[in-house]
């Protein structure tokens, strides 16, 4: 799950929850957020990496699938 909050620990949104849907995560390993707030998670059993917006949660852009060498 990637939860996101802000400086007053009020929650923001809940972006996902370990499940086997395509638009789910599957075992999140690690998680960065670059300087203009998108983050990624490394999506270990769906075998990709998934860029985030860090307010709405949108996916703004998944890198890599199954088998695909990427």
């Amino acid at each position: 799950m990637v939860y996101v909050e802000d400086f007053q620990v009020r929650q923001w949104t809940t972006i996902s929850t370990l499940a086997c849907s395509e638009k789910q995560f599957k075992f999140p390993y690690a998680v960065a957020v670059d300087n203009n707030g998108k983050i990624y998670v490394a999506d270990t059993y769906n075998h990709r990496i998934v860029v985030m917006d860090d307010i709405t949660g949108k996916n703004l852009k998944t890198i890599g699938t199954f088998g695909s060498g990427e």
